[in-house]
């Protein structure tokens, strides 16, 4: 969340930036949080957590049906620590 730079020409433009740096901020630490209750940082980065969820796609067929990739277990023991279930 680099804040040094706002680079925007209005001031309407900064309101809505420092407002999305901000919620951005309010999940950062929430993670972070989560995390240490969790003892995930032990293993892993909030970074390295991202880049991991990030691999998780779905794919709709017909606009029908959902299409899922198989989940690893990395990222299932991801999910369960913030408490979260996909399957």
């Amino acid at each position: 969340m680099d804040g040094s730079r706002l680079r925007v020409h209005s001031d309407i433009n900064t309101q809505g930036k420092l407002f999305v740096k901000f919620i951005a901020l309010i999940i950062y630490m929430k993670m972070s949080k989560t995390m240490q209750t969790t003892k995930l940082f032990d293993k892993l980065s909030i970074t390295e957590v991202l880049l991991e969820l990030k691999k998780i796609k779905k794919t709709y067929i017909n606009d029908k049906i959902v299409v899922m990739n198989e989940i690893t277990k990395k990222q299932l023991h991801i999910l369960e620590a913030f408490g979260l279930n996909l399957i």
